[in-house]
């Protein structure tokens, strides 16, 4: 994988859940969304009483 772009270290500092430039790689983007989903679901977990 080669060094993320400059932009999207900033967004991803800025609090984005996720970075796809353009031109959008499908193969790229479903693999951010699987990842946010995951993440969000682990989250959703481990805050449970």
């Amino acid at each position: 994988m080669s060094q993320p772009s400059e932009k999207r270290v900033l967004c991803l500092e800025k609090g984005m859940d996720g970075y796809v430039s353009k031109p959008i790689n499908s193969g790229e983007l479903l693999q951010v969304v699987e990842d946010t989903i995951i993440r969000m679901r682990n989250n959703a977990k481990e805050n449970q009483p």
